[in-house]
């Protein structure tokens, strides 16, 4: 080996082990969990940085973040200190209309329900109980337009505010001539004009789990000091998969969004309402809700603190009840059981039943 071959080996070396430096003094306050050696984790930053290939240092760049995951941090504060940081950072919410249920932050609750008894419904519901309490909150529709999830807001307003019951098309039509409906017009402008300060619609179609978390961070941003008491996702089911991971089975695709979604809920101040659509039961079986139903979610179940199953009884006469029946099958924050609000069924209003 030549003198200058050394000399070069031993400016890597020193470069090194100053980066290795560097990197420890940036978490010095911190106790590592195990033994990782972190000369491999310098060596990658070191290549990547000395990489002038541009997609070899993006591949180096996720070499490196890969191994900082494997880097556990162990809190060393006492217990009783973490305890009471915990508690502090948490922040539970009332469910609306009577429901003995929390809200919690940080947390995933998971609504599902059949096609037709009130997913979005009650997704829109929870929205709107919050808006009168002057608490924000972020929708993310992926299944409608934002323009129709304001229609449907619009018809809680108009049902909250004057009592009556406003049709899909009476709507659309005092928006699209909103001279011959002048009186309507002017009411949903009202309406809008107040709801829009507390609840964001996101037309989220075709998005991934990525594209929600970006748009959630940068919906935080604008809200400033108020924050986001919570978040709606409609639907889970349908939400796209990251690129490079289009070829996936459904089951695959849906078990990496779990793991997106729950690992962003869980260091966020807001609680997260997922809602999800049950796979259609045969025609006799009679099983009561329990948790199993959520198969098509993946390990979503699993994940959330919170899972409620809604059912409505078929009447003789081919249409719903007006009993919006929640059935809570997981609850780490209080009982299971049963809860029931009153549905209007022409306007969708959810109250409490005296």
């Amino acid at each position: 080996m030549t003198p200058s071959k050394i000399r070069q080996l031993e400016d890597e070396i020193k470069a090194l082990q100053s980066e290795k430096k560097q990197l420890i003094e940036l978490i010095n306050e911190q106790e590592l969990a195990n033994d990782y050696v972190l000369d491999e984790i310098v060596t990658n930053l070191y290549r990547a940085r000395k990489e002038n290939n541009r997609a070899e240092m993006l591949a180096n760049a996720k070499t490196i973040i890969d191994n900082l995951s494997k880097v556990k941090i162990v809190d060393p504060r006492p217990i009783p200190v973490k305890l009471t940081a915990y508690v502090k950072e948490s922040v539970f919410t009332p469910f609306p209309f009577g429901v003995k249920l929390w809200l919690k932050s940080g947390n995933i609750h998971l609504i599902g329900a059949f096609p037709g008894m009130g997913k979005t419904t009650t997704g829109l519901n929870v929205c709107y109980q919050l808006f009168k309490n002057k608490m924000s909150s972020l929708y993310f529709s992926i299944e409608q337009v934002e323009a129709d999830i304001w229609i449907k807001l619009c018809q809680l307003w108009f049902a909250d505010k004057m009592g009556q019951k406003m049709d899909t098309m009476i709507l659309m039509d005092a928006i699209k001539e909103p001279d011959r409906f002048r009186v309507i017009y002017e009411q949903i402008v009202k309406a809008i004009d107040e709801m829009q300060n507390y609840i964001k619609v996101v037309d989220a179609g075709n998005w991934t789990v990525t594209q929600l978390i970006a748009e959630y961070d940068h919906q935080l941003k604008q809200t400033g000091l108020n924050g986001i008491r919570l978040v709606v996702v409609d639907y889970f089911g349908i939400i796209k998969a990251d690129a490079g991971f289009g070829n996936m089975v459904k089951l695959e695709r849906m078990e990496r969004n779990v793991l997106s979604l729950t690992e962003k809920a869980k260091r966020t101040k807001s609680a997260w309402i997922v809602l999800s659509q049950l796979t259609r039961r045969p025609p006799n079986d009679k099983t009561p809700p329990n948790p199993s139903w959520f198969k098509e979610t993946s390990t979503l179940e699993e994940n959330a603190g919170q899972c409620v199953i809604l059912q409505r009884t078929k009447l003789d006469d081919g249409s719903l009840s007006s009993i919006l029946e929640f059935h809570c099958v997981k609850n780490r924050y209080g009982r299971m059981g049963i809860h029931e609000v009153r549905i209007n069924n022409e306007t969708g209003y959810l109250e409490r039943i005296q």
